[in-house]
């Protein structure tokens, strides 16, 4: 299993960030810095997150993004703030 820290820069809110193909176990943090943007797995048809398929999910400036793979086609998501409220990701949607 993997553990991985990323810092996201992004130019604007409707960047695309993608996320690896998960694998049962794999963890990827990230924080999204000053600006926004949207989450997306490497298959957006068939590689969910939190429950969802399809485009993306937004995620706001300044969260801690945790995603946990649980298994090889899905990944479960929460977002914490930066006041330290924990929160889900919403569902990826078209």
């Amino acid at each position: 299993t993997g553990y991985e820290f990323i810092t996201v820069t992004s130019a604007n809110a409707a960047h695309l960030v993608t996320i690896p193909n998960p694998a049962a176990g794999r963890r990827v943090r990230f924080f999204v810095g000053s600006n926004g943007c949207e989450l997306r797995s490497l298959v957006p048809a068939s590689i969910t997150l939190n429950g969802g398929t399809g485009a993306s999910s937004t995620i706001a400036a300044n969260t801690l993004v945790s995603c946990q793979a649980v298994s090889a086609t899905a990944w479960l998501c929460t977002l914490q703030s930066t006041n330290g409220t924990v929160t889900a990701m919403e569902a990826s949607h078209g």
